[in-house]
């Protein structure tokens, strides 16, 4: 991150760094901003649930979609 940041990236496109590692995204955005660090979340409705996703829409997340997207936005 730091080396992409140093290279004049003005964003860093994190999925499941969100919910696997949230102290090093909290890291991220107390040095870089959080104007810094975009989510990268998909969302599928399976039997009428909707289901969020990372990693391309290959990785479900152990949240629902509404919990899942608090989570990522208080980060």
């Amino acid at each position: 991150a730091y080396r992409y940041m140093d290279h004049g990236a003005d964003k860093l496109i994190l999925g499941q760094s969100l919910f696997q590692n949230p102290e090093l995204v909290k890291e991220m955005v107390s040095v870089f901003g959080g104007q810094s660090i975009v989510a990268a979340l998909d969302f599928k409705t399976i039997n009428g649930v909707k289901k969020l996703l990372v990693d391309g829409g290959s990785q479900e997340v152990p949240f629902e979609f509404s919990e899942g997207l608090r989570f990522a936005e208080s980060l």
